[in-house]
């Protein structure tokens, strides 16, 4: 299905909008993204005056006005994913405004929606005489944040977390097992071969992993090859807030983490760890290169 023309994709990590004028979020790299042919990215904001607080998602400061957007057609970018572990931090209506704002930026959208159905649907963008469709899912967010046939949200691509205590001692430290949800995973698989039907090339949105570690998940390379064997051609991942490791798999690409591109964030409490918010993130979490298995 593919010709012999390129299409070039300049694809961003996680942004949280803030700054005034919008359009000065991407003022210093305009010229580097209008380069490519697509552009992508992780949006962390939601766009509403609508919507109540959730506190469990500790993400107060997530809701913007609907003009701060802007920042994304400024650039313009092509298509953004919307799914993130913020998205249900204001309810249902601020997800729905979310979309809405995005379509009369007319920038398509994917991750999350008012549905189930319109969070797992494709993006598909005409270019150069091909198609190239993008797919988004969550993989870190709390229950009432994830889409269903009647609420608003992201799609999910849930992991299981375990403790395999693998040191006779009492006291000494488990090895952290993660593993993909079987359902979930299967439903990612099929709409990639879905959306493969009527693209050139498929590329999965991923919010996923942990905060500020460097390696992935155990859940992670699995959920990324069972997207490159249904037909993906790239994984971008999100989420860390900082860079991991890429992987060349079957023919694609898996961009663990992109890390933060554009990020915006005004004064406040330091972050804590939800959803009780007992413990802060640095108290948590370290920018050392240690792993999780």
């Amino acid at each position: 299905m593919a010709s012999n023309r390129i299409v070039t994709i300049a694809a961003a990590g996680d942004v949280g909008t803030g700054r005034e004028p919008p359009a000065s979020s991407f003022a210093q790299v305009n010229d580097a993204l209008r380069s490519a042919d697509i552009r992508f990215a992780q949006v962390e904001r939601l766009y509403s005056g609508r919507g109540s607080y959730q506190g469990q998602g500790g993400g107060l400061h997530t809701r913007q006005k609907p003009e701060m957007a802007d920042a994304f057609k400024s650039v313009p970018f092509s298509v953004l994913s919307i799914g993130s572990n913020h998205t249900g931090d204001w309810g249902p209506d601020a997800v729905i405004d979310t979309v809405e704002t995005f379509r009369r930026l007319e920038i398509p959208t994917i991750g999350a929606g008012r549905d189930i159905q319109e969070a797992r649907r494709p993006a598909i963008i005409n270019c150069n005489g091909m198609r190239v469709a993008f797919l988004g899912y969550v993989s870190v967010m709390l229950p009432q944040y994830w889409a269903t046939g009647s609420r608003a949200g992201s799609a999910p691509m849930r992991a299981h977390t375990f403790y395999q205590p693998y040191e006779y001692q009492p006291g000494a430290p488990a090895r952290i097992v993660t593993v993909a949800d079987e359902e979930d995973l299967a439903a990612l698989a099929g709409d990639v071969r879905d959306a493969k039907r009527h693209a050139d090339f498929v590329f999965v949105s991923l919010h996923w992993g942990v905060h500020y570690v460097p390696a992935p998940s155990d859940y992670q390379p699995v959920v990324a090859r069972a997207a490159i064997d249904a037909g993906a051609t790239g994984i971008l991942g999100h989420h860390p807030h900082q860079q991991q490791g890429v992987e060349i798999y079957n023919g694609g690409v898996i961009f663990y983490s992109l890390g933060n591109f554009s990020f915006h964030r005004r004064g406040g409490p330091p972050a804590s760890c939800m959803p009780d918010g007992r413990y802060l993130h640095k108290e948590v979490y370290s920018m050392s290169d240690r792993l999780l298995t």
